[in-house]
């Protein structure tokens, strides 16, 4: 198997700090991307990869509590047997995160999409217009 260099030298910097939250390879590729700044602790960030070759799915949650190494839990990768019941998860994933912003007393959340077939720069074209980069430190 062939190593890649997950958002490395080659990418922004804007995609190198949100690594190994959001993940850029030839294999997984990021479908979502929650952000929602929290006074006292920074940026909550979640993002939604999908795996190439194993046709599956994986959320990874990440953020940094003052005085505390960084928190990144990631999920198993799961496959979905139908659209609806991705899109069923999808909705979860996005409940979740907002009830955890409001239990934190995180501000205004920001959301970016990207589609299944998006290139590196195409993804890198809808961070960078997003309001993410501006809570990243």
């Amino acid at each position: 198997m062939a190593q890649h260099i997950a958002n490395g030298e080659r990418h922004h910097p804007v995609l190198q700090k949100l690594h190994p939250l959001l993940e850029l390879t030839p294999v997984i590729r990021p479908r979502l991307l929650l952000a929602a700044p929290v006074v006292g602790v920074g940026p909550i960030l979640l993002a939604l990869l999908y795996h190439r070759e194993k046709d599956a799915f994986q959320s990874r949650l990440r953020f940094r509590l003052p005085g505390q190494p960084e928190f990144l839990r990631r999920t198993k990768w799961r496959s979905f047997p139908d659209p609806a019941s991705l899109q069923r998860r999808r909705e979860k994933i996005l409940r979740d995160f907002t009830e955890l912003v409001a239990q934190v007393g995180g501000a205004e959340m920001s959301r970016v999409e990207f589609p299944p077939g998006a290139s590196d720069e195409e993804i890198l074209h809808i961070v960078l217009a997003s309001a993410i980069p501006s809570l990243l430190p």
